[in-house]
């Protein structure tokens, strides 16, 4: 680097100017990284070193050897050595060389480990709350685990406040106690909402829960939804099993109400589900449900009883709940009857939802595909919950809701046994809380391998409530056959 001044004398006053020519920058040489101590052989301190912030050719850049320090520091009281220290500490620079050595030596000390666990609360019993603590008396010390023991307390909803806190004035013989206390939330939880769609108009929701029946936590819900077009009652008894933050089984019941122009159906059901969160975040469903359902489809009526199991899975990444720029949700489920086990008929079915959103430009990408299959040798028998339809909100817009699929002699639509709908859209904001949207979607239910896809496309506006997304969408079919006015979708709901 070199410097040139300059001085003159202007208005009674010097000024001073400076001429500087930073030359060549000094490079990083070589970074010694030496851990001592318990650390020495943690697999996360291996792991942070295998890439750290600075490598041998970066140009030198004293944030980040400042960062490579701290990051050692706070990994090591994450880890539970508490007396972790730097022995040697040395940046060197040769300025004839423009080259830097990096030299550390962090000596960690004993690793502390989890000592008594006091727990205050008076609703449940300590059996119950034990199962929410994912470590032991003796385990090696981890903050991760504090925050993993405050996050399922959390979600389970049981609690108004949560404190869970470290007591490092009573460590004896490198054990740290943990406090945690908890304050209830009120047993009874009373709830009315409204809202609507244009698949199923305007609709009123009453919500009722007793967070904790027993000190066991069971808990009990119920929901009433009234809409011209789908109105359903549900009750759910839920029962947390031996890791109540990963699994439960709910047994409930249920009443749906439909009538659209396509059918009407009152079903009824009764079923048990046993629900298991997995380490990759994948969360299962293993169900059996019996459902007697009354509907009439094409002017045709029938009563059909199905004693069903299955199993669905869930899979949902995103990087933000309310406006993702870059995420995806996968759906999949599989059910079964025979009509040697209860039921009128048999079927086998697979369906599938598949959500991608990527950003791109100034706005989103939003894909979505839809693909079910089904084996049957009855179709007439199957209930219309088991069929497939296309169209509405969540569909092929431009079109009426459950108003796609394979019609009779007289064209009437009665559904199929296979579903295939695809949409690619894309969206901008235009203020903080109003984005614009254009998409085109094309798709439809079937039965046999010649298929009629329908098409549709539009503009639409959301608004990023604080409540989640409200969609409003102006749609026209495309095809020739088809009346090309305009149709409003009025929809609501997360992206993901």
């Amino acid at each position: 680097m070199s410097l040139n001044k300059n001085y003159t004398w202007q208005e009674n006053c010097w000024r001073l100017e400076l001429t500087v020519k930073p030359g060549e920058a000094v490079r990083i040489a070589e970074v010694s990284v030496d851990i001592l101590g318990e650390a020495k052989n943690d697999i996360e301190f291996k792991k942070y070193l295998e890439s750290p912030p600075i490598q041998p050719g970066d140009r030198l850049n004293h944030g980040l050897y400042e960062s490579l320090k701290s990051d050692l520091s706070n990994l090591a009281v994450e880890r539970g050595y508490f007396d972790g220290q730097f022995v040697t500490s040395k940046l060197k620079i040769n300025t004839d060389l423009n080259r830097a050595t990096i030299e550390l030596q962090f000596d960690s000390g004993r690793r502390y480990y989890f000592g008594e666990i006091n727990i205050e609360q008076s609703i449940f019993t300590d059996d119950f709350i034990n199962r929410y603590i994912p470590f032991e008396p003796g385990d090696p010390y981890s903050r991760a685990k504090l925050l993993e023991l405050r996050e399922g307390l959390s979600n389970s909803r049981y609690f108004e406040q949560i404190t869970v806190s470290e007591l490092p004035e009573r460590t004896q013989n490198y054990r740290v106690p943990v406090s945690v206390t908890l304050e209830p939330r009120k047993r009874h939880s009373y709830a009315v909402g409204v809202g609507g769609a244009t698949d199923t108009g305007p609709r009123v929701k009453f919500e009722y829960e007793d967070r904790y029946i027993n000190s066991s936590g069971h808990r009990f819900s119920t929901d009433l939804i009234v809409s011209p077009v789908r109105s359903e009652i549900n009750a759910i008894y839920r029962v947390p099993l031996e890791n109540p933050v990963n699994e439960h089984i709910d047994f409930y019941s249920g009443y749906l109400e439909e009538d659209t122009d396509t059918l009407t159906s009152e079903a009824l059901t009764l079923g048990s589900r046993y629900n298991i969160k997995l380490g990759n975040n994948w969360v299962l469903s293993y169900f059996l449900n019996y459902q007697r359902e009354d509907f009439t489809v094409a002017d045709e009526e029938e009563i059909s009883r199905l004693l069903v199991p299955g199993i669905s899975g869930l899979l949902t990444r995103t990087d933000d709940p309310v406006y993702p720029l870059k995420g995806w949700r996968l759906y999949s489920q599989l059910r079964t009857a025979s009509d040697n086990l209860i039921s009128d008929t048999s079927f086998t079915q697979l369906y599938a939802s598949f959500k991608y959103i990527q950003e791109l430009g100034f706005g989103r990408i939003l894909t979505r595909l839809e693909a079910g299959i089904t084996e049957t040798g009855e179709f007439e028998k199957l209930p219309t919950s088991i069929r497939f339809f296309a169209g509405g909100d969540n569909s092929v817009r431009g079109y009426d809701y459950k108003d796609l699929g394979p019609v009779d002699d007289t064209g009437q639509v009665i559904g199929g046994t296979n579903l295939l709908v695809g949409s690619l859209e894309y969206d901008f904001r235009v203020k903080s809380r109003w984005v614009m949207a254009v998409f085109y979607d094309q798709g439809n239910a079937f039965t046999t391998t010649d298929v009629d896809f329908k098409r549709g496309a539009g503009i639409g506006l959301r608004w990023l409530s604080p409540i989640g997304p409200i969609r409003i969408d102006l749609a026209t079919p495309l095809d020739d056959d088809q009346d090309r006015s305009i149709k409003l979708h009025l929809s609501m709901g997360p992206d993901l």
